[in-house]
Order: structure tokens, then C-alpha cells, then sequence
């Protein structure tokens, strides 16, 4: 697992450079919103691997629920 990071953090610069996803590779089109196109300057993910990385837990209980 700490390869596949590491290798990640190594070609992120590249990826954005070439305007694609750190993760799987497609063309970036466009963002939802700013703070989308600002997590793809962190971590180089295009928007659908960002909603699949950030998706809810529905089996986490909200902090919130009694």
C-alpha cells in the first residue's frame, strides 16, 4: 500500500501538469465546484474519483443521531 502512495505522491505534479487524474488516468473536464478544482491541485484527482474517495459511509452513524 505505502508503494502505490508513494508512487501517487511521485507522479502527482506530472498529472496535473498533463491535466489528468493521478488516479485513473482520464483527461480532466471539469470541476462540480472551487473547492473540487482545489482538491485536484492537492491531490490530482479528477471529480469522479474525488465523489468515489469522498463518498459518505451510509454504514458510518452520524455524530449527530441518538
Amino acid at each position: 500500500m505505502f508503494d502505490e502512495v508513494r508512487k501517487l505522491l511521485e507522479t502527482k505534479e506530472q498529472a496535473i501538469l498533463d491535466q489528468v487524474c493521478n488516479l485513473c488516468g482520464e483527461n480532466i473536464l471539469s470541476f462540480r465546484d472551487q473547492k473540487s478544482l482545489e482538491e485536484y491541485h492537492i491531490s490530482a484527482m479528477c471529480q469522479n474519483c474525488q465523489d468515489g474517495v469522498f463518498e459518505v459511509d451510509p454504514f458510518e452513524e452520524d455524530a449527530d443521531e441518538v
